[in-house]
């Protein structure tokens, strides 16, 4: 099962992440890497200044920034490789112990049937 996880900070974010919280998070990143539970990483922009939505209604698209909603702040975002719903609570859990206080949004990803 593969999850997007989705890490929004409890208060916004105010500069770059102190040096033992990046290398904690250099740490599992890595360790998660070769273990294969990690598929991709990265960081995200404030959805309000940084995102925008594309809407298609028939033959017309709309492309708009989103709401100024104060709630959605930077964070980043991980693909996991998980066993199971119990696994991918795990990782979050471990990705969460490397930093500050915050929410851990898990999506599950329906991957397509082989080809």
């Amino acid at each position: 099962m593969r999850y997007l996880s989705i890490f929004q900070p409890a208060k916004p974010v105010s500069g770059p992440p102190s040096e033992e919280n990046m290398a904690a998070m250099m740490k599992l990143i890595k360790d998660m890497t070769l273990s294969g539970e990690l598929v991709l990483t990265g960081g995200i922009g404030k959805r309000e200044t940084a995102g925008f939505t594309v809407t298609r209604k028939g033959d017309r698209f709309d492309v708009q920034a989103p709401p100024d909603t104060a709630w959605m702040r930077a964070g980043g975002f991980a693909i996991l490789e998980a066993r199971d719903r119990a696994h991918a609570i795990e990782q979050a859990k471990r990705f969460m112990q490397t930093g500050e206080d915050g929410t851990c949004e898990m999506i599950e990803i329906s991957m397509p049937p082989p080809m």
